[in-house]
């Protein structure tokens, strides 16, 4: 009765211990983050940045996510940047959104850099962008062979 009532007692607090541990994960990913994520699904990439940004300073997540709130951030400039070339043509505000854009996905892939094949998809097109079609192809490359789908890194 007494090993019974012993192993009781441990499960239930090893239980109560990983839930905490749960929550405290979950409490470590700013607001900022998900708002980011949500904007840039609504193609408010503008919103999208500030909420990112203000994820990225709060500092106190995983270097996953961190890698991640990157990723998203250098997609929401990729949008902006083709809209200034191929919408309105303003190629000198475009190459700022480029080299911000690079700049995210260079990190993003620097903090994690087997974790999201769709970075080196989004690298490639950004070389292509940024080389006129001379580099990026090694990039486009690496993504389709880590699993990304041959849409997404194919030309």
């Amino acid at each position: 009765m007494k090993l019974k009532l012993k192993t009781f007692l441990f499960v239930v607090f090893v239980t109560t211990t990983l839930m905490g541990l749960s929550i405290t994960a979950q409490a470590q990913i700013p607001q900022s983050c998900y708002d980011g994520d949500e904007y840039l699904g609504s193609k408010k990439y503008k919103k999208s940045i500030d909420k990112l940004t203000a994820c990225l300073r709060s500092g106190s997540h995983t270097k996953t996510s961190r890698a991640l709130a990157y990723y998203n951030r250098a997609e929401a400039y990729t949008y902006l940047y083709d809209e200034e070339v191929y919408v309105k043509e303003n190629f000198k505000k475009a190459d700022k959104l480029l080299i911000e854009a690079l700049d995210d996905i260079h990190k993003s892939i620097e903090l994690d850099p087997t974790g999201n094949a769709k970075a080196y998809c989004l690298s490639g097109y950004l070389h292509l962008e940024e080389s006129w079609g001379f580099y990026g192809y090694d990039d486009l490359d690496k993504g389709i062979a880590m699993g990304a789908p041959k849409d997404l890194c194919g030309l």
